[in-house]
Formats: structure tokens, sequence, C-alpha cells
């Protein structure tokens, strides 16, 4: 009997792994079908997990080998006059003049166009630089009868397509890289100059990196000009693009460390040698810059201008926020906010939770901590709680905090003064009880005597 209830239980269990795994992987064809349902891409359809792009990409490339050329092209025809008759539509909307034709049913060469219409408007949503890619790589199929639907969702893509067309530009198929030039330059992003122009760091490493994957020779000017950067990331993304270029980058090399030291680099010099080069005095010129702010921040913090020292540490973290001696800051952001509180608690918290930042193993660690535990105390007190645990926490803050305490020895004696209040009123109420008490007794005694 228990072995049959410990089997049954066991099935229970490898049935219900079994649901949770099939719930949790990523259903393409289930999610395509319910864009063709739709004819609309949902926000749902935005959040494909990153595989999903992967799949798309087998899924076209696999419809891509299917249906007739020639069916296919008619129907894509036919959706493309549909698209353009609905007043509400736009040009060339295959996806949409689909759904639209239906009934009469679809044969198997317009459901393979509705298949990959529907994954393009999925990627289109996704918008990554590799779901734009994919788009890119699949406008060829059947005789490219999708390319001006692709086309119409890459440029409404806008920047987040530019890294894709970068790397379409050095396609192996003539007519896909004459239509990533001309696509480029319909969006004003045909030089190098104009790509990199963005509103996004994420883009713009995307950027650099497709211009060292494709070895543009004539973006290697403005790739070198971020190898300098004071943003980390960019710099990391500029420098490995730069090394991509490999012997390819060795005259624009030698030129930038002419124009840095003044001094030619020698002809013989390989591209990796003058990249380390380049790079290493580039990081010293940007060190040499941080630390003379470093240094009048530190000299500001040694004289007790603190204000003026946190301006400085300020901007060096801007540059630099992980930079290795950015503890030596914290004792500034500390003084600063001590002498803050009481004065501007929001300015005052910030500044203190910052010091702790800096670093966490402060002398002064204890004394921060008793300040943000008054700071808090007192915003309780405001909103009308109490705290007794942070004014005791603030009572052993030291002398920075004289006017926290005595902001918390007054609180002490309001309630004090509360507590005496109360106790009058109820010595009050107990005297005139006992008076209406004797009232009462001694009118009930006179109405007995007289009767």
């Amino acid at each position: 009997m228990g072995t049959r209830r410990a089997a049954f239980a066991a099935a229970l269990w490898v049935t219900a792994a079994t649901a949770r795994a099939n719930a949790s992987t990523f259903d393409l064809d289930a999610r395509v079908a319910d864009i063709e349902t739709r004819g609309n891409i949902a926000a749902s359809d935005c959040d494909w997990p990153p595989e999903a792009v992967s799949a798309a990409d087998a899924k076209l490339e696999s419809l891509s080998k299917r249906g007739d050329d020639d069916a296919i092209a008619k129907w894509a025809a036919s959706a493309r006059r549909g698209a353009r008759s609905a007043p509400s539509a736009h040009d060339d909307d295959v996806l949409a003049a689909l759904i639209g034709a239906q009934p009469p049913p679809l044969d198997d060469s317009a459901k393979i166009l509705l298949e990959s219409a529907a994954l393009y408007a999925a990627l289109e949503c996704i918008g990554t630089t590799r779901a734009a890619s994919v788009m890119i790589d699949h406008a060829v199929n059947h005789r490219a009868v999708l390319r001006a639907e692709v086309t119409r969702r890459i440029r409404r893509l806008g920047e987040r397509a530019v890294p894709a067309l970068l790397l379409a530009r050095a396609s192996p198929h003539a007519d896909t890289r004459r239509w990533a030039i001309a696509t480029l330059e319909g969006m004003g992003k045909r030089v190098a100059g104009d790509a990199i122009v963005t509103t996004s760091d994420a883009r713009l490493i995307e950027v650099l990196s497709a211009f060292g994957t494709t070895r543009d020779p004539d973006a290697l000017s403005v790739v070198l000009s971020f190898t300098g950067s004071d943003r980390k990331l960019v710099r990391e993304a500029a420098r490995s693009a730069v090394r991509a270029y490999a012997d390819d980058a060795r005259a624009k090399l030698r030129e930038a460390y002419n124009n840095l030291t003044g001094q030619p680099a020698s002809q013989a010099e390989p591209a990796k040698q003058l990249a380390d080069l380049l790079f290493a005095l580039q990081d010293k010129q940007r060190l040499a810059d941080l630390d003379a702010l470093i240094q009048d921040g530190l000299t500001r913090q040694a004289t007790g201008q603190s204000a003026e020292a946190v301006a400085q540490f300020d901007r060096v973290l801007a540059r630099d926020p992980t930079l290795k001696r950015r503890s030596e800051f914290a004792s500034a952001y500390a003084a600063q906010g001590l002498s803050l509180v009481g004065v501007d608690a929001r300015s005052a918290r910030s500044h203190l939770e910052e010091a702790l930042s800096l670093d966490p193993d402060s002398p002064r660690r204890d004394q921060i901590a008793a300040a943000l535990a008054y700071l808090r105390g007192n915003d309780l007190q405001v909103r009308g709680l109490d705290a007794p645990n942070d004014d005791v926490n603030v009572l052993s803050a030291g002398p920075a905090l004289d006017g926290a305490k005595t902001r918390s020895e007054q609180r002490d004696e309001a309630k004090r003064a509360r507590e005496e209040r109360a106790r009058s009123y109820e010595a009050t109420a107990a005297v005139l009880l006992a008076v209406l008490c004797t009232i009462i007794l001694f009118a009930r005694q006179r109405r007995h005597g007289r009767a």
C-alpha cells in the first residue's frame, strides 16, 4: 500500500514538474498565431525572452524554403494593394492586409507570407540590434517580396536599427549592401559622424562595436575619438573596436599618437603595441585631470570647506563612478551632511548616505548612522509618530549633533509636559467626581429625612 502511494506521489510530482517546464518554454508558434489572429502587436509581444529572436530566425529560415515564390509574390502584391486602399493602414502593411483578406481562406502561400509578416512585426516590437539584424537577413526571402515591409519597420525603429544596418553594409549579398546604404542615407545616418549621434550610451556602444566588426575604414577616426572617453563602457567599446581593425588601424594610430604627444611613433611599431601606448597615454592624461580635481577637493576638505570639497568630488565621480580612491571622499560628504542636519534634512540625508556608500567602513560610520537615525526619527515625529530608539542613538552621535541633541531634549520636555498635563487633568476629574458624589449623597439623605 505504501509503495503504491509513493509511486502515485512520484507520478504527480513528475506531472507537475513537466507542466511547469512546458509553461516556462517559449512557444513561438502559439505567439505568432496569436498575432495573426489579432492582426496587430500587443505590449506583451515586446517582452519575448532573448531566445525568442533566435527561434524567430530559425523559423524564418524554415519558411524561406517552403512555398511557391510566384504564388507568394502574387499574394504580397495583392496585400500591398489592399493596404494602400485602406485609409487607416500604413503603406505595405502586409500583416493587416492579409488579416483583412479573411475570408476567403488563405492558401499555403498566403499563410507563409502571413506568418513571416507576423514575425517581422514581433521583431520590430522587440527592437534589439539582433532582432533588426534577423529582419534584414531574411528580407531577401522569396525573392525579397517583403523587403518593403522590412524597410518600413526598420525605418520606424529609427536609431535602434542603425547598428544592424551598419552590419548589413558588410553583407555578402550585394543587394542587401545596397539596400542598407540606401536605408541609412534615407535616415540621415550614412556617414559615421551621423551614425554615432544617439541619445543612448548603450546604442553608441553597439554602433562602435558594429564599426569594429565591419572594420569600416571611414569610421576609424570617429571610433578613435571615443577611446579616451570619460565614460568607461563607451571607452572600452571604442578600444575594442580599434583593436578589431588590427593592422588596418596602424596609420590612424600613429597619427593619434603624434597628435597626443607631439612626437612621431615608430614606423615599425605593430598596431597592437601602438594601441596599447596610445590608450595608456590617454588614461594617464584622463587620470591627471581627475587627480587635480581630487587634490583640490582634499585640500578644501582639510581646511573645513566641505561644500566646496563635495562639489569637486561630485565632478570626479560623474566622470568615473568606480574610481579606486573614492573612499577618500567620504569624510567631506559626512561633514557636509552633518552640517546640514537641522537645516536641510533631505540634503543632509543624501550626503550622509553617499558618505556611507563611498566608505562603508568609515571611522565616522557610527556618527553618520546616528545622524541618519535622528533624521528618520525627526521625520516620524513630524508625521505624529514616536521614535524613541532614534533619540537614544542621536544622543551618542557626538558634538557634531549638538543641535540635534537639543531638539531631541526639547521633544522629551514636550512629552513630559504632555504627561504632566494629563496627570493634572486626571486629578481635576477625580476631585470633580468626588464633589459630585458628595452632592448626590447629601441630596438623598435630605429626601429620606423629610419622609
